[in-house]
């Protein structure tokens, strides 16, 4: 199902649990917010029951890319509890995330990977999806207090 507000805490829980470190509050619950509203985002959650915990969360983004001349859609987090694996969670929620792409008529579904997670890009591959590129990343400093970055934080 669709994610909402209400989810935020467990979601927060996953993430946590994804990357091997808490999430920065009130940071984390602003943005998962803002991004809910935005309509170039989904948020998909699983559940074994209604009101049972979240077992799995994945996050697509879309955005126009000058390169492809086209939109493209990036999965940004997938995450599923220990106890949800093995059972098609990921691959249900990679299923309906490709639906998505497909809806928003987006020319490539693409997942950036930590090159430490060797079972998981093994995960990929066998739903469909190719090594291709390479991900640099630089950690910058937050900005300085009172700034007006334009993009509304």
């Amino acid at each position: 199902r669709l994610a909402d507000p209400a989810d935020a805490p467990q979601v927060e829980s996953l993430i946590a649990d994804l990357e091997g470190e808490p999430c920065a509050q009130p940071a984390f619950a602003e943005v998962f917010a803002h991004n809910l509203a935005q309509p170039w985002v989904r948020y998909w959650v699983a559940q074994a029951v209604a009101d049972g915990p979240l077992l799995g969360f994945i996050s697509l983004h879309a955005q126009a890319l000058l390169h492809h001349q086209a939109w493209v859609a990036e999965v940004q987090e997938l995450v599923v509890v220990p106890l949800g694996r093995g059972q098609g969670l990921g691959r249900q929620l990679l299923a309906t995330a490709r639906q998505q792409a497909l809806a928003w008529g987006c020319a490539n579904l693409e997942v950036t990977c930590n090159q430490k997670r060797l079972a998981t890009h093994r995960f990929y591959e066998q739903n469909g999806l190719a090594r291709t590129h390479f991900k640099f990343v630089e950690k910058l400093p937050p900005p300085p207090a009172g700034l007006d970055t334009g993009l509304g934080h």
